[in-house]
């Protein structure tokens, strides 16, 4: 399965309503970022000022439940805004989406200057934070320090992940 090829398509059709889900940024992270030959699932994080996606990763993402089922709940919670089910049907994400591989993580961008909300997404991902599962990571960095190091932010202009996350988004301590 091409996921590169998949993700872009995601990107370009989510591009295209990020006013109406308050979406700032879409950054690719984990092995699919990292160029890694064979990866195995897709990572993605929302970059975003919307309570509604706010309510999702807090409330629902982690939670022990399919993906199919999460695409559900996201898209009740954001009713009329948008048909997320349009945009996804019949593509390859709609099939990542029912294998349970495509791992989504949804981060408000006041995540860089409110210290409160900070904390709690790091507590809420706490299970990332394992010192055990350090793969990637440098020295005594944290999860948010490496997916920010290594991910790539969508360029619209150039339709590829090509901007180096930490270019933008470099102060998260």
């Amino acid at each position: 399965m091409n996921y590169l090829g998949i993700v872009k398509e995601f990107a370009e059709s989510l591009w295209a309503i990020k006013e109406e889900i308050k979406l700032v940024d879409l950054m690719l992270f984990g092995s699919l970022a990292n160029s890694e030959g064979n990866p195995r699932d897709i990572d993605l994080l929302f970059l975003h000022q919307n309570p509604i996606l706010d309510k999702f990763q807090f409330e629902i993402v982690d939670k022990n439940i399919s993906d199919t089922k999460k695409l559900y709940i996201l898209q009740s919670l954001l009713r009329n805004n948008v048909n997320l089910e349009k945009i996804i049907v019949d593509t390859g994400v709609e099939r990542l989406i029912q294998q349970n591989l495509f791992n989504t993580k949804y981060m408000n961008i006041s995540f860089f200057n409110n210290k409160s909300y900070r904390k709690k997404w790091i507590g809420n991902n706490r299970k990332y934070h394992n010192p055990l599962i350090k793969k990637n990571r440098i020295g005594d960095e944290t999860f948010e320090e490496c997916i920010f190091r290594k991910g790539k932010l969508w360029d619209s202009e150039k339709e590829e992940y090509c901007i180096p996350a930490k270019s933008k988004y470099n102060s998260i301590k």
